[in-house]
């Protein structure tokens, strides 16, 4: 991981096969799991405060949730010309149809699903005429096999549209008409799990931690210092302590908030 960000940060040859004119400054997380949701906004604290630092070419993290993603900024992925390195993650099962979560996953529902269709029947009460005894966990297994099912199918799409995502910035797509024309030749790395279990979340995240070390060490800089964050509490506490000698622009934003307050 540390070679390949590396390479796209220094040494990657564009099209014209001209050294650093095309060269990447930023990368884009997408899980394709609920679970990392914020998985994203973690990598940018430990990325960019632990080698955000002079000359080190530390890339901007960014990113989302897939599929949601997919309407929202990766239209700029497949025809923008901007540099994007994007890392995709993608679990090869899910987790709540392994044979060991049957029983838990069963158990909640079986409690939310009682409820459910307790509170149904007593508001039906009044007005039908029940001819025979209702089977509540006969109805919660049919509604169970069905969510089950549910769940297999939308994560086999699930796993398509990540993969989808990753070949079309491959490969693109030619067309005469330049609005339809995807270049292509846009790196993807994607990161394959088996499926999100503590383990391999912790397996993940000293992956990355491991990583972040060692582009540190490439650019020769200190990994665990971040002396940019004591700049910032520095000169707010002496905005705090209504300190002067302020840059003038300061000095008007405050007027204008001493202002405002004055209503």
């Amino acid at each position: 991981m540390a070679i390949i960000e590396i390479f796209y940060r220094k040494y990657f040859k564009n099209n014209e096969g001209k050294l650093n004119s095309g060269n990447f400054n930023n990368k884009c997380i997408v899980p394709y799991d609920c679970h990392l949701e914020y998985l994203y906004k973690y990598l940018q604290q430990a990325e960019m405060e632990s080698n955000g630092k002079l000359n080190s070419g530390q890339l901007l993290i960014w990113g989302g949730i897939g599929t949601d993603v997919q309407h929202s900024f990766f239209q700029m992925l497949h025809q923008n010309d901007e540099n994007v390195l994007l890392e995709i993650l993608l679990p090869a099962k899910n987790l709540y149809t392994e044979p060991e979560n049957f029983n838990k996953s069963n158990v909640i529902l079986n409690q939310n699903e009682h409820k459910l269709y307790k509170r149904n029947i007593d508001s039906d009460l009044n007005s039908i005429q029940f001819t025979k005894r209702v089977k509540l966990d006969d109805l919660v297994e049919e509604s169970f096999n069905e969510n089950l099912s549910f769940i297999k199918d939308h994560h086999k799409l699930l796993l398509a549209n990540g993969l989808a995502q990753s070949r079309a910035l491959m490969n693109g797509k030619d067309n005469s008409d330049e609005k339809l024309l995807f270049k292509g030749n846009k790196p993807t790395t994607t990161i394959l799990y088996s499926k999100l279990t503590p383990d391999v979340f912790g397996y993940l995240l000293s992956i990355y931690e491991h990583k972040i070390f060692t582009v540190g060490s490439y650019y020769q800089v200190n990994s665990f210092d971040q002396f940019g964050v004591q700049l910032g509490k520095e000169i707010a506490i002496e905005i705090y302590e209504n300190k002067e000698n302020f840059d003038e622009s300061t000095k008007k934003l405050l007027e204008l908030i001493e202002e405002m307050n004055k209503f």
